[in-house]
Order: structure tokens, then sequence, then C-alpha cells
């Protein structure tokens, strides 16, 4: 009888039908959430101490004549730039063959993608914030900025500029343009089309013009001109055995369960919480008490990264900038191909028309 009046008086009692139904949903969601932490954080913890180590120990010993390897290679390839806020130019154009012969390259562009416009949503909200701009003004502020600076090149205009291309057409490359030798016949990655993402280290062009993907490795065109991984991530320590491409299924299964996602932005999983376990899992062998530090750590993370996925849906930004207003059917078209594959299959073939499916609303 105390049980029963204890358990009564800890519990909210629904107040309908409907309410009943919402509850049962939230404590699922409650209990996947907590299964999803608990799962990340093994891999996290096992990766950190066994390939992570590997994978650091690979790319900073240095390789003789090798320039991609060593402490000085890597740090100035991949942290380019992030402590003076300077980007450097660059461009690289790719054919869909060299894409399809590069699958974690492919991998990355395909998952870059899919955060982009959130990203830029989430860039364009902290500028507002920043520089106290509330939205029914934030319109007429970007109209005022193209007229005393039509071609965008101020460092903070330029930023802006950037954001609201990704915003609109929200993928990490170009299309040749029609008529030029180049069309239908791959991509350009610049660095205004590679994502900047905030707490995180930055997709680059290296002095060198190699493509820094922090998640996926270094990529450019070697002496004989011919295109490829020419260093591995840290984070992934098989791929300088297999180059970036598709091993043994054991091995990609091991890869799919210990490393994060190759994508723009650090993840683990399909969710903020699987990201926020593995996370945890991660700095576990560091911290002093894993009993103590973790879970402060796990709630933290998964404030984190669901707070981040919340706040780039403060603001529609999808018609505030009358620059791009002439050309919304055209980017729609362009940019609402799901990944690489459906874009190919596009430009390859004259007669293809894309299904509903595969272009956005």
């Amino acid at each position: 009888m105390n049980q029963q009046t204890n358990e009564d008086k800890n519990t909210t009692k629904p107040e309908s039908y409907s309410d009943m139904i919402a509850q049962q949903i939230a404590m699922q969601e409650a209990l996947l959430d907590e299964e999803q932490l608990v799962t990340s954080f093994i891999p996290g913890l096992v990766s950190s101490v066994a390939t992570d180590t590997a994978g650091a120990a690979n790319v900073l010993l240095p390789r003789g004549d090798n320039d991609d390897y060593g402490i000085l290679n890597y740090f100035s390839s991949v942290f380019d730039g992030s402590f003076s806020g300077k980007e450097r130019e660059g461009e690289m154009f790719l054919t869909w063959d060299q894409i399809e012969q590069n699958p974690n390259l492919k991998e990355w562009l395909d998952n870059s993608w899919t955060i982009m416009k959130s990203n830029a949503a989430s860039q364009l909200d902290k500028f507002r914030e920043d520089n106290n701009i509330s939205e029914e003004a934030f319109g007429s502020y970007i109209s005022d900025l193209r007229v005393m600076d039509p071609n965008m090149e101020d460092p903070n205009h330029k930023f802006l500029n950037k954001a609201l291309n990704q915003f609109y057409d929200p993928k990490p490359f170009l299309l040749p343009e029609e008529g030029s030798d180049r069309y239908a016949q791959g991509i350009i990655i610049t660095q205004d089309t590679l994502p900047d993402i905030a707490g995180d280290i930055d997709p680059k062009f290296t002095v060198d013009g190699d493509l820094s993907l922090p998640y996926a490795g270094l990529y450019g065109f070697n002496d004989e001109g011919e295109f490829g991984m020419k260093r591995p991530s840290m984070f992934r320590f098989t791929d300088e055995f297999t180059g970036g491409k598709e091993g043994p299924a054991f091995l990609e299964a091991a890869e799919d369960y210990l490393y994060p996602n190759i994508n723009a932005r650090f993840s683990y999983g399909d969710s903020g919480t699987s990201t926020a376990g593995y996370m945890a899992g991660q700095v576990a062998p560091i911290v002093k008490s894993i009993a103590t530090g973790a879970p402060k750590l796990v709630k933290k993370g998964y404030n984190y990264f669901k707070g981040k996925n919340a706040a780039a849906n403060n603001m529609d930004y999808s018609k505030i900038d009358p620059y791009f207003k002439g050309d919304q059917e055209g980017i729609a078209q362009l940019g609402g191909f799901k990944n690489i594959d459906q874009m190919k299959q596009f430009y390859s073939n004259a007669e293809f028309l894309p299904t509903s499916e595969m272009i956005n609303p």
C-alpha cells in the first residue's frame, strides 16, 4: 500500500489518452538516449586507447622526404589559419571517376552536404545575436550591405556572404559552368564552398594546394598527376593501409564501429546523443575518475549537441536576401539532390529527369 502511494506521488497522471501516449513516447526516448550514450561510450573508449594512439603516431612521425607526415607538417596543414582566422584561397576540380575511386572523400561530400544548411543558419543566428540584429531588421541589414559593398569584399561581409551562399545552396562544391569544357564532367571545390564549423577544425586548402579534411584525410595530386589520399586522418589509422578505399567487410564493419563519421563536423552514429557518448569515451582515459567525470561530460555533450541542432532553426533565412530571390528555383533544383550519385546521374544523362524524391521542395 505504501509502495503504491509513493508511486502515485512520483507519477504525473495523464489528463487524456493523447497525454498518456506523449508520456510513453517521452519515456521511450529517454531510455533510447541512455542506451545510445552507453553503447557509443564503448567504441569511443576503445578507439581512444587503441586506434587513435596508433593514428597519431602514424601521422605525427616523420617519413623521410615525405612532406605530408611529421608533427610540423601535420599541424601546419590541419590547423593552418585556425588561430589567425585567415582562410587560404584554393580550388580543385575533380571528375566523377576521381570521386568514385575515393569512397572516403565521396562519403565526406555526401555527409557534409546534409549539415551545411543548418550549419549556415547557426552561423547567421550567432552573427545576429553578437551584433544585436533582430529577425525583422536582418533583411534590411543585408540589403544595405550589398549596396555599400556589392562584391562583399570586407572580411565580415565575406563571412556573411559565404554563410548565405551555403544556406541557399548547401553543398560543399560548385558545378562547372554550362558551356565550359568541364561542364557535366565533375565538380569544383573552393574555399568558399567548404563549411566553417564552430568549435571544430575547419576543412581547408593547404599551402601546397591539397585538400585537408580533418575526419577524412589529406587529398591531392601526386607528381604524376594522380589524385588520391596523401595522408589518412589521425582518427582513421587503418586508412593508412587501404588508402581511404574500401577494404574487406570485417574491416569496414570495425571502422564503422570505432571511428567517428566521415563528416565536416565531429559526430558519431546518427544522433547527438551517440556523439556525446562517444566523446565521453574518448576522454575517459584522461579524466581523474570515470565514475564522476564521464557522466558530467556526457550530460554537457548531450545538451550541447541537442541545443546545437535546435539553434539552427531559430530563424527562416530562405527569403531574407533579395540577392538570391531571382534564382531560387534554379538553386533549389541544383542543390536539391541528396548525394553525389544523384547529381552524377543527372549530369551524365541528358535525358534523365530527377524524380520528386530526388528534389527537395
